[in-house]
């Protein structure tokens, strides 16, 4: 039995420098619940600022089969960011579908760790990186000391 190539799977793909790609990022949202000024400054992300509609974001189904596409070309590592992922709803369905498919071996999570209290029990990602914590400390003058204390205490249950 012959095997006829697929013209859209090929064993990987280059970056303009010659380095082939192998990570994924992928934006779950593009909502997050602080108005850090580094990111989503409270001036330009107020009360009145209009985020994506919901259709206009992919579903779950849609992340996961782009996945499987990726990893036809080479990809085996999948971060997924936000926004603040966790602010979406059923986040650890998401993880769990992208943890079991063939070729990848790694998925990140990209957070800011406010939520991780109620989600981290759920979680299945192999890798959970806290978002640039230096950050914090500047965003921190715009936070009031509640979320600062649980961001913390967040961040030392996980250790």
């Amino acid at each position: 039995m012959s095997q006829t190539a697929d013209p859209y799977v090929s064993k990987s793909v280059t970056d303009k420098f010659g380095r082939r790609v192998r990570d994924l990022r992928i934006s779950v949202t593009d909502r997050c619940n602080f108005r850090c000024p580094y990111c989503m400054p409270a001036e330009v992300y107020g009360e009145k600022y209009e985020f994506l509609p919901r259709p206009h974001i992919l579903s779950f189904e849609e992340i996961e089969r782009l996945t499987r596409l990726f990893v036809r070309i080479g990809v085996s590592k999948v971060r997924i960011t936000g926004g603040e992922p966790l602010v979406r709803a059923n986040l650890p369905d998401l993880v769990s579908k992208l943890c079991v498919i063939d070729g990848i071996n790694d998925v990140a999570l990209t957070t800011n760790g406010y939520l991780l209290e109620d989600l981290r029990n759920n979680l299945e990602t192999k890798v959970l990186l806290i978002d640039s914590l230096g950050a914090f400390v500047v965003s921190y003058l715009h936070h009031d000391d509640t979320q600062w204390s649980k961001l913390f205490r967040n961040l030392l249950d996980l250790l």
